[in-house]
């Protein structure tokens, strides 16, 4: 859901994607990207 919000996101004018609520959205997206990431990253040492 919060990637599908992440893309409209991305539609938005200039000045609306500077304002905190949408950077906070971003914010949110950068963490579970990064969360995503451990976790594949974790289930690939697990594999080898």
């Amino acid at each position: 859901m919060l990637a599908n919000i992440s893309k409209e996101i991305k539609l938005l004018p200039d000045h609306l994607l500077k304002t905190p609520s949408v950077r906070l959205v971003q914010y949110m997206q950068s963490l579970q990207d990064i969360m995503e990431f451990k976790e594949k990253d974790a289930d690939d040492e697990k594999v080898t």
